[in-house]
């Protein structure tokens, strides 16, 4: 079980990438939801939303728990979860092209290193699986709203 829950965890081994696991596993996210998104119906690309964030939480807090350490970095289902946050405006609107792609990706990366409050509060204050996962969230949505703002522009 455990082996199952590290390759759900780690995006299917990417966390454990030497340099920067979790931009990769951003990148590879934005590059299946690029060839998914417009194939899904929005029911199921909420409750596939909604099951990545519920098992991943849960499966955090688990790991964190169990070796005792806060945010292990390859631990990246949580960058998973922001993208899929980030990209969830190009549901509502014609826009969509590989340029929107690339702005949500460098939205999300930029807003989950800088963390604005309340990001860097959740970051510090939330622990555990949960805290793992919601300042990830929380950088998701600013992104997201940025992305719903410009997208007319990346045309």
């Amino acid at each position: 079980m455990e082996k199952i829950n590290k390759f759900f965890l780690t995006f299917f081994y990417t966390g454990y990438l030497p340099i920067a696991p979790g931009t990769w596993a951003s990148l590879f996210t934005s590059i299946i939801i690029f060839y998914t998104f417009k194939h899904l119906p929005f029911a199921l690309y909420i409750f596939i939303f909604s099951a990545f964030f519920i098992i991943g939480s849960i499966g955090a807090d688990i790991i964190t728990k169990k070796y005792e350490i806060e945010d292990p970095r390859w631990i990246v289902i949580d960058e998973v979860i922001g993208m899929m946050i980030t990209l969830l405006p190009l549901y509502y609107n014609t826009v969509f092209n590989y340029k929107v792609f690339i702005a949500g990706f460098f939205l999300f990366r930029i807003f989950d290193v800088i963390k604005p409050f309340p990001v860097s509060w959740a970051d510090r204050n939330i622990k555990n699986g949960w805290g793992i996962m919601l300042d990830d969230v929380l950088a998701g949505i600013y992104s997201a709203i940025i992305l719903y703002l410009i997208r007319g522009y990346l045309v």
